[in-house]
This record gives C-alpha cells, sequence and structure tokens, in this order.
C-alpha cells in the first residue's frame, strides 16, 4: 500500500486546511487502490481527540524514507511571514516557522530521493536575500510543483526564473466527489439540532463581513420573508471566526458546534446561497452551483481568483448601496466544472509519481 505524507495546517480548526487530506485521500485512493495517508503538522493530536491524527512535523526527518510521496499543501503555507494565524506556532522547537511547512518537507524528500509534489498551495512573497537559495532548492525539488494562482507563480518565478509550473485551481473544486449524492444522516441530525429545515441560506459569522452587516441586512430579511432559514456556519474559529454577531434584525441559527469539515461541505453544498469572506467556503459553494456573495478583493489577493466565476458575486467594499443576495442552488456552471476538470488531471500527475517510484512495502 503506497504511504504519502502531506504537510499542511491540518492541526487548526480552519475549514479549508483540514479538507485538503481528505480530498487527497479520496483523490489518490480513486486512482491507486489503498492509500496510507499521513498528516504532518506543527501540532502532535491523536485521532480521538481530533478529526483524524496528525504528526509533528519534527518527526518527518524520521519518517520520509518510508514515504513513497510527500505532498505539500494546499493553502496559503509557501511564505516567510509569520502571520499564518495567531499564535500558531510549532510545538517542536527545532522547526522554523513558516519554512517548516514547505523547505523542510522539500529538502528532506530531496535528501531521501522521495518523490514531491506541491499540492497547489498559494504562495507569499518568499524573495527575502537570505531566503533565496534555500527557496529555490526547496522548489527545485519538487516532481511536480503546482501552485494554485497566476500570481503565486510570479511570486515562484521572481526566486527561480526558468521553473516548470502548472498553476492548478485550489483543489477544494473537486470537492463534489466527497458530498453524499442524498443528505446524510448527520446533516439532517445538525440541520434539526439547529431548528433549521431547509431551504437555507449559508452565512458565516466573520468579524470581516460586520462592517457591511446593515447593507447586508434588508437582503438577508427578504431571503427569511420568502421562507429562507438562515445558517450560521464559521469557516475558521482559529481566525476568529464564529465571533461576529449577526447583522441588525436578522435571525440566524447559531450551531452549538462547528461542525466536521466532511459536513460542513455538504451543509454549503446544499444550501440555496452562501454569503462569506472565505475562500474556501466560497469556492466549495461556487463548485456545486450555489450562489456565493462576498466582498469584492483586494488586488493582488487569493480572493479574486474567484470573482470571475458565474455563480460567484463580489459587492464592492465602498459605498453604502444595499447588497443584493441571489439564491437558489442549481446545476455547477461550465466554469467550476473546467476547474474541476484541471483539479482532476493534477491528481493523475500525483498518482502517477507513486505508480513510477512506489517502493514494495
Amino acid at each position: 500500500m503506497p504511504r504519502v505524507g502531506i504537510v499542511g495546517g491540518f492541526d487548526v480548526a480552519n475549514f479549508g486546511d483540514l479538507m485538503f487530506p481528505y480530498l487527497a485521500e479520496h483523490e489518490l485512493g480513486s486512482r491507486l487502490g489503498d492509500v496510507e495517508l499521513v498528516r504532518y503538522g506543527y501540532r502532535e493530536l491523536a485521532g480521538g481527540d481530533w478529526i483524524y491524527p496528525v504528526r509533528s512535523l519534527g518527526r518527518l526527518r524520521d519518517d520520509v524514507d518510508e514515504l513513497d510521496l510527500v505532498l505539500v499543501g494546499g493553502g496559503q503555507i509557501v511564505r516567510l511571514d509569520p502571520g499564518v494565524a495567531e499564535g500558531y506556532l510549532p510545538e517542536d522547537p527545532s522547526l522554523h516557522h513558516p519554512t517548516a511547512f514547505w523547505m523542510l518537507p522539500s529538502l528532506l524528500a530531496a535528501a531521501a530521493g522521495v518523490p514531491l509534489a506541491y499540492n497547489a498551495p498559494g504562495v507569499s512573497d518568499i524573495s527575502d536575500e537570505w531566503a533565496r537559495p534555500l527557496a529555490r532548492a526547496a522548489l527545485e525539488a519538487a516532481d511536480v510543483l503546482a501552485v494554485r494562482d497566476v500570481d503565486s507563480a510570479e511570486r515562484v518565478r521572481a526566486v527561480w526564473p526558468d521553473a516548470e509550473i502548472a498553476v492548478v485551481p485550489d483543489t477544494a473544486f473537486g470537492i463534489r466527489a466527497l458530498v453524499p449524492h442524498a443528505p446524510s444522516e448527520a446533516q439532517r441530525a445538525f440541520l434539526d439540532a439547529c431548528g433549521v429545515s431547509p431551504p437555507y441560506l449559508v452565512v458565516q459569522p466573520t468579524p470581516d463581513l460586520m462592517p457591511f452587516g446593515d447593507r447586508l441586512a434588508p437582503a438577508l430579511r427578504r431571503a427569511a420573508d420568502e421562507g429562507l432559514a438562515i445558517l450560521a456556519l464559521p469557516a475558521g474559529p482559529v481566525h476568529r471566526d464564529g465571533s461576529a454577531p449577526p447583522p441588525p434584525g436578522v435571525h440566524v441559527a447559531v450551531p452549538r458546534e462547528w461542525p466536521d469539515p466532511l459536513l460542513l461541505s455538504e451543509l454549503v453544498a446544499r444550501s440555496e446561497a452562501v454569503v462569506a469572506q472565505s475562500f474556501h467556503l466560497t469556492a466549495v459553494a461556487a463548485a456545486c452551483g450555489v450562489p456565493a456573495h462576498m466582498p469584492a478583493s483586494w488586488p493582488g489577493f487569493k480572493w479574486a481568483a474567484l470573482e470571475p466565476l458565474r455563480d460567484v458575486h463580489a459587492w464592492p467594499r465602498e459605498g453604502t448601496a444595499p447588497i443584493e443576495l441571489r439564491t437558489g442552488r442549481g446545476a455547477p456552471a461550465p466554469d467550476v466544472e473546467e476547474l474541476a476538470a484541471r483539479v482532476s488531471a493534477h491528481w493523475d500527475a500525483v498518482a502517477g509519481l507513486v505508480r513510477a517510484g512506489a517502493r514494495p512495502r
């Protein structure tokens, strides 16, 4: 059975980061048969205490010889700045923050002769003079060097001008494979506990949306008048998501517990609209044909890649005009079908590395 190590922020309560291993396990398993996926993050977490077991990245140096593939990402983890999440640091003091997420696994895989793939992470600026030689060595180690947008590719080329880079959409655009065809019992039980009956609309209770509360409130009240329940679903409690009050005069159902990532995906996929700042709540909604509404992206930020999609509706950050919401789930748009096809081709390439180099156990 192939053994795959995947590195990322899998030890924090953030929807997108927690989804990446589920997606990787499904996609590689569908191509290779049974796969043992070993998740690495900053903290050692047991499966009984967390949604799945996570190993400290400090153990990767001892484990790497037993792996058939090292997978880096996704998420915005190729970076030099320490601002990943407030208070989020490695438990192992020998790990450098934040390069342990990408330089360390890359260089260890290269030294061990283990295939290495970058799983469409986002790339922040990595052009600091002290880091350039190490960054280039880490990136050159990749057998598949995939990043999730053109801006990330340009930041890689600032360090390695001749790099062969695949620009691959965030792997969350393959989410439909993990959404049950019919509503699951877990979804029914969750909605019942919230006092919500379909149809419903999802709002992310994040402080990032609070400046737009007065503009959003009329549209949300109108949706409620038309028979839509409004369900608050945090995407990233690690980023204080869930702490924001609802817009004025809007009744919102607030869950007692944060749903696990697979259930959260299903809740989004079966909603009639999503209002969010979260990249991954928006991407999952669009991938499933759900109208998604968000503030317009700042220039050069990752959300800009979502705005051209048919089912993503970005409102201006400036002004006082009420925000209009489109509701009504439909078939996924051709543009997200094309993104999902590109994600599938990425997984074909990654699985090919395992087929070419996997060692007998």
